[in-house]
């Protein structure tokens, strides 16, 4: 993979507030902005990974 890790996975039951579907569109946008996504998904996570591999130092200090 991208980080040249194994994720562990742990399956669990699904929190009462998952959504389970979405209705999501970028159709009103395309309507509205003429806007088009231009990244594809594959480039946007490695683009992801990069800017994460480059900020490690600052983006450990951030706290949820």
């Amino acid at each position: 993979g991208l980080m040249e890790k194994t994720a562990l996975r742990e399956f669990e039951p699904s929190h009462p507030t998952d959504m389970v579907a979405t209705w999501a569109d970028i159709g009103k946008a395309e309507q509205l902005l003429s806007w088009r996504p231009q990244t594809r998904l594959a480039d946007g996570v490695a683009n992801l990974v990069s800017w994460y591999q480059a900020n490690r130092d600052w983006a450990k200090n951030i706290q949820v």
